[in-house]
């Protein structure tokens, strides 16, 4: 009996005692219920009117940004139609400049491009079209 007594005597305190941690908030949460993962906001479509792409007589293909066109600190990335990639970090104006590799991206006149940004805790934007305009 003595045996019985102290396994029901002690699942009694562990019950109390886990209770008593849960309510002080002690279990890694608030004590509250916890919801669903508040979801990431999405970063706004980059500025097309002031995004320019073009040919620099020393760059060769360029996409640049001015003021605005971005967010601050921004990722910002340009994808061609075969998945290629180049990206540059916003400055804290928003604007930036992007100059894809010749010898792997796809910058035949008239492709279309993908470029899309990714500001600080927020997830990638929809996408903008960047057509490669004549040399």
């Amino acid at each position: 009996m003595f045996k019985a007594l102290t396994t029901t005597a002690l699942m009694i305190i562990s019950a109390v005692l886990a209770a008593m941690f849960l309510a002080a908030g002690c279990g890694g949460g608030s004590g509250a219920a916890l919801g669903p993962a508040p979801q990431a906001q999405q970063s706004p479509q980059p500025d097309a009117t002031l995004i320019t792409a073009g040919w620099g007589a020393t760059t060769g293909f360029n996409v640049g940004g001015g003021a605005g066109s971005v967010e601050p600190g921004a990722l910002v990335v340009l994808l061609d139609d075969a998945a290629n990639t180049t990206s540059a970090i916003a400055g804290p104006d928003g604007s930036f400049v992007l100059v894809p590799d010749a010898l792997t991206f796809n910058l035949a006149p008239g492709t279309q491009l993908t470029m899309t940004q990714t500001a600080d805790g927020m997830t990638q934007s929809a996408p903008i079209t960047i057509v490669v305009p004549p040399m």
